[in-house]
């Protein structure tokens, strides 16, 4: 009588051992019949034949479980990690916080290499702050004016740069960084106050508002400038050129 109830358990078992919403049942029920197969194979003056085939089928039922167990807990990890993936390539890239590349905002044909834009032209990031680098104009620099590098270059090129913040949040100007070279030689940094020619701005730029102010170079070779502009730590710097 136990053996064909242990039969009867260890089927169950197995049945429901496949099925992943109630398999801690199907292992309740194999334990029952591998339990009460034991107990029938030690009663005496009764046959084992059934107690036996009831243990063999929980044992057996307890491995098909347990390869199913396996296989459901694998794909579940494989589809968490596929949408942990999704999640992160629908995210977008680009913010204020994160490194950031520019794109050139005018429409025309490019003179000038790819990734380098013409003066005048504007660059514009993903989060959405614009820098505009005008052409270079002729300069005289005063009598009290300073330079930082070679003093001894004759040309003096001014150039406006306008900064528009586009994004969301206050951007500081004080951390963009100006260099350039000119007829293979670094241009000089040229500081004028009489002319209004200093470091840059000051304050923080609010969303949505523009700032200009002016630079001034010297440069070896006027029709062969090379200025790059960093706004900052987290942004690609922008490099323009009157190169042809």
């Amino acid at each position: 009588m136990l053996g064909i109830v242990s039969i009867a358990l260890s089927a169950l078992g197995l049945i429901l051992g496949c099925v992943p919403a109630i398999m801690f049942l199907g292992w309740i029920l194999l334990f029952a019949g591998f339990v009460t197969g034991i107990v029938g194979l030690f009663q005496k003056f009764k046959e084992k034949v059934t107690p036996i085939i009831g243990i063999a089928l929980s044992v057996l039922g307890s491995i098909i479980a347990g390869i199913v167990f396996f296989f459901v807990v694998a794909g579940a990890v494989a589809d968490a990690t596929s949408s942990s993936y999704e999640e992160v390539e629908s995210t977008p890239y680009a913010s204020e916080s994160s490194y950031s590349s520019p794109s050139v905002a005018a429409t025309e044909e490019p003179t000038v290499p790819e990734g380098v834009l013409a003066f005048g032209k504007t660059a514009e990031y993903n989060d959405g702050l614009k820098v505009t680098i005008s052409e270079p104009a002729d300069f005289t620099p005063s009598d009290t004016s300073a330079s930082i590098g070679d003093d001894s270059v004759q040309n003096h090129r001014k150039f406006t740069i306008t900064i528009e913040n586009g994004t969301k949040e206050a951007y500081d100007p004080t951390s963009v960084y100006l260099s350039g070279n000119s007829g293979g030689k670094e241009m000089s940094k040229v500081f004028d106050s009489e002319q209004n020619i200093s470091s840059g701005p000051e304050g923080k730029i609010l969303p949505g508002d523009k700032v200009s102010y002016d630079a001034v170079f010297g440069v070896a070779d006027p029709e062969n400038i090379t200025l790059e502009v960093s706004p900052d730590y987290d942004r690609e710097s922008v490099i323009f050129t009157n190169k042809k």
